[in-house]
């Protein structure tokens, strides 16, 4: 058995979402063959039976205390650091305007929100918080029953899924790996008060916001890509004509895909617009598949989709009944709570018979280009939803300004032109290949595969020796400074 062969690797899954795209790539599957690798998933926001399993030396499940959520301590993070960069205060003023349940905690804490609370406060206030907290003691019996040499989490933002794996492992001098779930976690969602020691980025702009932002060392930051990117590269197993059948839409139309977002404003009146053009035949022969987004949230002053007599348009068949109670009950469309798989492999089925996507600011887009589908970019949003104009200048979101074939709409007025110049720009094939080209600078691309890179960047971690190594990033042996590796004579 090799050194490395005999060093161990726990893997944290702690949600649905995180879970489901490293779970369809395969992530950890190159780890596998060159480490004993533990699994460690959250009971209560992780369906194990949709997630892939083999492979791993042990699955356990973790019960993550509800009062360990911090979900108002990550609200008083992004607003005490908004100073910091001006996404953390973007963040916090959209979720306080949301009609969310966790809103609520906002109102209990307000004390802590008032404008004169500076960025020191802030800090030493979570700090405080973080000591009295404690560890999770669940997690830290299943991390000293498995002593592993490294420990891989999912960086989601600030939350307990975040911080309790670093701060135990920190404790016991345990070095941690993060992977970065979705696109805007880095930037978006405060300061980590426990900095992991190395971060697997998607890419170049990642990588930026992270050592800018979150003041992570360059050296510490590993280009990963993104986890579901290679599962959208692939061509679909199925034939267009089978997966439209699938979907219930028409055979020989253009077929326009609107993706919805969960912070959403009048989707339905963007809609109607599409409608409008197509039976006007101001957009010949298309039609609409409109997909919400699985984790939407209730939005007022919305028509309800249902009650309309669209011709044009067609619901995704996965989507119907989910959408239904969300209208139904006007409650907060939740991964945690309802099981609902994130397909890639069906995302990517669904962009292979599209000409072009249609979709408000969301990670929608970056997946459009990976299939080299051209895009429209709705970035308006009427008066009765004004709250929601903040994300169209987040920092993420300026990468869709500069990219060829992406086509920002600012008012309905031109939204029908952006979508016949989107049409337009799809007929030519060669034009995906362009697309693509640009996708590098938010995803990194190399001829390794994701797993492989994650099976690097943890050959690179480990491949010293294990007492040194956490040493190294947080005590240094010797004190250069002081010059303390500077002999009087060789021959001494």
């Amino acid at each position: 058995m090799s050194h490395l062969m005999e060093k161990k690797i726990l893997v944290f899954l702690p949600t649905n979402p995180a879970a489901y795209p490293f779970s369809q790539a395969n992530a950890f599957s190159e780890l596998q063959k060159h480490f004993d690798v533990y699994l460690v998933y959250n009971k209560r926001a992780v369906f194990i039976d949709d997630v892939r399993t083999e492979g791993f030396t042990r699955v356990m499940a973790w019960d993550q205390p509800i009062k360990r959520k911090r979900s108002w301590m990550m609200f008083l993070n992004m607003w005490g650091h908004r100073r910091a960069t001006k996404s953390f205060g973007d963040s916090f003023k959209r979720i306080f305007q949301m009609d969310m349940e966790q809103r609520n905690w906002l109102y209990r804490f307000l004390f802590f929100y008032l404008p004169g609370f500076s960025y020191r406060w802030t800090s030493f206030l979570l700090q405080f918080i973080e000591q009295w907290m404690g560890e999770d003691k669940t997690l830290a019996k299943l991390v000293d029953e498995i002593k592993p040499n490294l420990i891989i989490g999912m960086l989601c933002g600030y939350s307990a899924y975040d911080i309790d794996p670093i701060k135990i492992a920190q404790k016991r001098k345990i070095p941690t790996l993060y992977l970065q779930v979705g696109w805007d976690n880095i930037p978006h969602r405060g300061l980590l008060p426990y900095k992991m020691d190395y971060l697997g980025a998607w890419g170049y702009q990642s990588a930026m916001f992270a050592e800018l932002i979150q003041g992570i060392p360059k050296r510490r930051i590993f280009l990963m890509g993104c986890p579901f990117g290679e599962v959208l590269r692939e061509p679909p197993k199925r034939p267009s004509e089978e997966i439209r059948r699938t979907l219930q839409l028409p055979l020989g139309k253009k077929v326009l895909f609107f993706a919805g977002v969960s912070h959403v404003g009048n989707e339905v009146g963007l809609l109607d617009l599409l409608e409008k053009f197509i039976e006007e035949g101001k957009l010949p022969n298309c039609c609409v598949l409109y997909r919400p987004h699985p984790y939407r949230q209730f939005t007022k002053n919305e028509p309800n989709f249902f009650e309309r007599h669209y011709k044009h348009i067609y619901l995704d068949p996965q989507m119907k009944e989910r959408f239904r109670r969300h209208i139904e009950e006007k409650a907060y469309m939740t991964g945690h709570q309802e099981r609902l798989e994130r397909s890639y492999a069906y995302n990517r089925e669904i962009l292979s018979i599209s000409s072009i996507l249609i979709a408000p600011i969301s990670t929608f887009v970056a997946e459009a280009l990976y299939c080299g589908v051209p895009s429209v970019v709705v970035s308006f949003v009427g008066k009765d939803h004004a709250k929601y104009s903040i994300r169209y200048d987040m920092a993420t979101n300026q990468f869709y300004h500069a990219v060829p074939g992406v086509f920002n709409s600012f008012s309905p007025s031109d939204l029908l032109a952006k979508c016949r110049q989107a049409l337009s720009f799809s007929e030519n094939e060669h034009r995906a290949h362009i697309i693509r080209s640009h996708l590098n600078s938010i995803a990194y691309q190399d001829e390794f595969s994701f797993a492989q890179r994650i099976d690097y960047a943890v050959q690179s971690i480990l491949n010293t020796n294990g007492q040194s190594l956490y040493h190294y990033l947080h005590d240094p042996l010797i004190d250069v400074e002081k010059k303390e590796n500077v002999v009087e004579s060789y021959l001494s």
